[in-house]
């Protein structure tokens, strides 16, 4: 876990690499603890001061399942985590947050909307940390038109 957080920490420097890399788990062991506890550990790294962690899911279900294991952790993570329903409602929970906090999302509420061409910039912020679980299924899922 160290070597996970400190990989985040230069990637979240300027001039760093922006990637933190990536964990490998298997179905049954234990990866939404694991996520919690990495949580918590970046929240409380100084030097992030004080980073919003995104964690991005592609089903609803799995969306529910880790936001309540999240919402379980409230005093470890000092945080009370948020979701967003919607695409609107992401654009807002990120623009509108200065620094700080937990927000949850399907993969599909990055697209860009109906009247969009390209993805749009839901923050400046240099300290944001995603997390993202079933990656290698999202992938492929968001590229898909109608995922």
């Amino acid at each position: 876990m160290r070597l996970a957080i400190g990989q985040v920490v230069t990637a979240s420097r300027p001039g760093g690499t922006q990637k933190g890399g990536v964990v490998w788990h298997t179905q049954g062991s234990g990866k939404s603890i694991t996520m919690t506890c990495f949580a918590a550990r970046v929240m409380q790294e100084a030097l992030m001061e004080n980073p919003t962690l995104v964690v991005i899911t592609d089903r609803n279900d799995l969306d529910g399942q880790l936001f309540g294991v999240f919402s379980l952790a409230q005093d470890l993570l000092r945080e009370e985590p948020v979701q967003a329903n919607t695409r609107q409602d992401l654009r807002a929970k990120l623009g509108n947050r200065p620094s700080g906090g937990i927000v949850f999302a399907t993969i599909q509420k990055f697209m860009p909307g109906e009247d969009e061409d390209r993805y749009p910039v839901h923050s400046e912020l240099h300290n944001i940390v995603v997390i993202a679980d079933e990656a290698h299924r999202t992938c492929s899922k968001a590229s898909r038109p109608g995922s």
